[in-house]
């Protein structure tokens, strides 16, 4: 089997990332506004056998732990584990943890080989749209984002408007049209992760 890194192959028969029947994806960081439950079911729909883990306790992750009741998905709350990111094919890194470029668990994943990515990049690669509006900034990012979003779907329905990122729920649960047009409020650690930080060309967003 080849390395998840060697992704010309597959992704040419399967679609991004690749196939995924039997690798081990490792989601970090659950979360508790659903895109890491986003996330755990998306990889399992797609045949990877998914760990979740969060520094948080099950009690604290309550609603996001019960909405992936029998998804299949294996957890590891209260803790992260070195070996279970030595040993993944694949990490989606929640946005929200810090400093991603020094993080001792995804340096040790990169150095195994694995692939670093993230849900909203999951989302564009899987669902790609006609048009993609990024929103960035150090203030202001979510309001401009839904102030586009409104006057596109006032001005411009015909363009299906979406609007996605760290605003507007998951993407990876209620894909977007061919033809829509995706609003994306983007955080910097989204966009040092859409910049293709996980190593992999083929996973740079451009």
């Amino acid at each position: 089997m080849p390395r998840p890194n060697d992704t010309s192959r597959t992704q040419e028969s399967h679609g991004f990332p690749g196939a995924l029947d039997g690798r081990r994806a490792v989601v970090m960081g659950l979360g508790r506004f659903g895109g890491g439950e986003a996330v755990a079911r998306h990889l399992r729909r797609l045949g990877a056998d998914v760990l979740v883990t969060d520094l948080r306790s099950e009690e604290e992750l309550g609603d996001s732990v019960a909405g992936l009741a029998g998804a299949g998905v294996t957890f590891r709350l209260g803790e992260h584990r070195i070996d279970d990111f030595t040993t993944a094919d694949l990490v989606i890194v929640n946005p929200a943890v810090p400093h991603p470029w020094d993080n001792p668990f995804l340096l040790e994943a990169r150095a195994g080989g694995a692939r670093l990515l993230t849900e909203i990049r999951l989302a564009i690669g899987d669902h790609p749209a006609r048009r993609v509006i990024g929103i960035t900034g150090s203030a202001g990012k979510s309001t401009t984002a839904s102030m586009v979003h409104h006057a596109l779907r006032e001005i411009r329905p015909d363009l299906r408007p979406r609007l996605g990122g760290n605003i507007g729920g998951s993407l990876l649960d209620d894909p977007p049209r061919e033809d829509s047009t995706l609003v994306l409020e983007l955080s910097s650690f989204m966009l040092h992760w859409l910049a293709g930080d996980g190593g992999v060309p083929a996973d740079r967003f451009t």
